[in-house]
């Protein structure tokens, strides 16, 4: 028997209006917990901000902000990470 593996223009169009609006939720839930944990922190430092050392240095402070990446989940590292677990050194073993 042939399998039919035609697929409708109206299939396609429904397929990938799915991927848009999964991609869509996903970033507006990131952006969600983004906010969230943001504002967690900024209400923990306004809850300790009266709290020093024996110096007068506040003890609790923010270290700052990293810049945003994108994490490859299930990959191969990057072509510049110096990592033991590369496909490289598998092949030496």
């Amino acid at each position: 028997m042939i399998e039919n593996k035609v697929v409708s223009l109206e299939e396609r169009a429904q397929d990938e209006a799915k991927i848009y609006l999964e991609e869509l939720l996903s970033e507006g839930a990131r952006k969600m917990l983004q906010t969230a944990i943001e504002n967690e922190v900024l209400e923990y430092l306004e809850a300790h901000r009266e709290r020093h050392t024996d110096a007068g240095q506040r003890l609790i402070v923010r270290n700052g902000h990293h810049p945003e990446r994108e994490l490859v989940t299930g990959g191969w590292p990057d072509k510049g990470s110096s990592t033991a677990d590369s496909p490289s050194r598998w092949a030496e073993v």
